[in-house]
């Protein structure tokens, strides 16, 4: 395998945890909303979204850095 294929592999790997965290969040957040004995929980479930999807997204980066 070529350097740059597993840098593609690598960085649509980070894309699709990035935007499964975003899809989780989104209902999490709409399903933890909609309750309102639940509701002030509501930023906590954004917090933890972002931070999965900032996981992602460094997965992306690392698969986009040059090679030594």
């Amino acid at each position: 395998m070529s350097t740059n294929r597993n840098k593609n592999i690598v960085k649509l790997a980070g894309w699709g945890i990035s935007l499964m965290a975003f899809i989780y969040t989104v209902v999490g957040y709409i399903d933890i909303a909609s309750d309102a004995s639940t509701k002030a929980y509501a930023p906590l479930v954004i917090l933890e979204g972002a931070l999965f999807i900032s996981i992602g997204l460094i997965v992306v980066w690392m698969g986009r850095r040059k090679s030594e």
